[in-house]
């Protein structure tokens, strides 16, 4: 909410989310979200697949950011 409040409208949000009360939150207040599940599941090909459809031209600023507990994926 705070970013959108600075740059307006979001390209692309994607959500990865596990617990359910976060989840019922995700879907109330981001409908538009894209939610992935489980990050450790995930296939990089497919995210970056997803990011290049919403960025033919590889214009947009992409911000990951975490909360806790979240791990530590910063390596």
């Amino acid at each position: 909410m705070a970013l959108e409040s600075l740059v307006g409208d979001l390209c692309l949000h994607i959500s990865w989310e596990t617990d359910e009360a976060c989840l019922a939150i995700l879907y109330d207040q981001f409908p538009d979200a894209i939610q992935r599940g489980d990050i450790t599941q995930d296939d990089p090909a497919a995210v970056a697949g997803l990011v290049r459809k919403h960025d033919r031209n590889e214009e947009c600023l992409i911000i990951a950011a975490a909360g806790p507990p979240c791990p530590d994926f910063s390596q």
